[in-house]
């Protein structure tokens, strides 16, 4: 981890208004952009986000154990609302951070405020 501190570490906002995918891969490889030039932010351990950072460079840094949480490890492109596990972008065997991510719908659909409750439905 003392190489990432080497990093210059940017913390990022959420976005708002992202766009939905309508499937399993992002709309970005629908439209033909290089996984490799994918940016994604992570969590660490304190829930403090950092990033982003290219796809390359979190692989490199995912393959010499800088994650100690594996593939439990929560990241996000900067146009999603949630954050994911590494494990469920990249499954069945495939190793993480290589080629295009799937991406599950709740990536992109905008999260609740803390404390929200479900609007009621009106009889009328």
């Amino acid at each position: 981890l003392a190489q990432i501190g080497l990093v210059r570490r940017a913390r990022i906002a959420h976005t708002a208004g992202a766009p939905r995918s309508g499937g399993c891969r992002i709309a970005a490889m629908a439209a033909g952009v290089d996984p490799e030039t994918l940016e994604w932010l992570y969590v660490d351990r304190t829930g403090q986000e950092f990033g982003p950072f290219r796809q390359e460079k979190m692989r490199a840094w995912f393959k010499q154990g800088f994650f100690p949480i594996g593939d439990e490890l929560l990241v996000r492109l900067p146009s999603w609302q949630r954050h994911i596990a590494v494990k469920a972008l990249f499954p069945d065997g495939q190793a993480v951070f290589t080629g295009p991510p799937r991406a599950p719908p709740e990536a992109t659909e905008p999260a609740a405020p803390q404390g929200a409750q479900p609007a009621e439905r009106s009889s009328h």
